[in-house]
């Protein structure tokens, strides 16, 4: 899959903000659940012991991470494959054997929030036994001005820089999450009367 540190730029991702004015990026959930998946299947067919945490600075994220993975393996605790969803904060003092950071922000300005605060970047990277994974867009991180561009910077000169779209499970992911939001567009537009309002 990746190796023991990589960058996964998804490069088309949509920064939304949900109830709280916390953001949430559907694309990456949509990402981040194909590698779990994937993981698992390893974990099942290899029969090897895998605890995988999911990281975000953003409740919004942490939610509907949960709800796109938690339920279907949150409840295999204590089985071959183990699966923590957490905020940062909440992942103080844990570890597991791979570490999936999802970083959330996509815009063209490099702005990234409080993923810019060096303490909760520091936490979020130190977490993985084996394994750290980062999903994020390498436009937005790298115009940030922070470690996050080093992150990035880094992971290209080690060949440790993976794009989406070069892996046709993840390329596909990131497809239907896009669609899934066109869909969702196209079903919030109000009809009266034969007209659509809303355009």
């Amino acid at each position: 899959m990746f190796g023991p540190f990589s960058f996964i730029n998804v490069g088309r991702g949509k920064e939304e903000f949900c109830d709280g004015n916390s953001p949430k990026n559907m694309v990456e959930v949509a990402v981040i659940s194909q590698i779990i998946s994937n993981l698992f299947k390893v974990s099942s067919e290899r029969m090897m012991n895998i605890s995988v945490g999911v990281i975000s600075p953003y409740k919004g994220q942490v939610n509907a991470i949960q709800e796109s993975v938690g339920d279907k393996y949150g409840s295999l605790s204590g089985q071959l494959f183990t699966l923590n969803v957490r905020s940062v904060d909440g992942f103080q003092g844990g570890e597991e054997d791979v570490i999936i950071i999802s970083t959330v922000r996509s815009n063209g300005k490099g702005n990234i929030g409080f993923l810019s605060n060096r303490q909760r970047a520091n936490v979020a990277l130190t977490r993985a036994k084996h394994c750290l994974w980062v999903i994020g867009s390498e436009t937005t991180l790298a115009r940030s001005g922070s470690v996050w561009t080093k992150l990035i910077s880094e992971s290209r000169r080690r060949g440790c820089f993976f794009d989406v779209k070069d892996d046709q499970r993840l390329r596909d992911a990131m497809n239907d999450a896009l669609l899934e939001d066109v869909s969702s567009s196209f079903d919030s537009l109000s009809i009266r009367n034969g007209r659509r309002i809303g355009w």
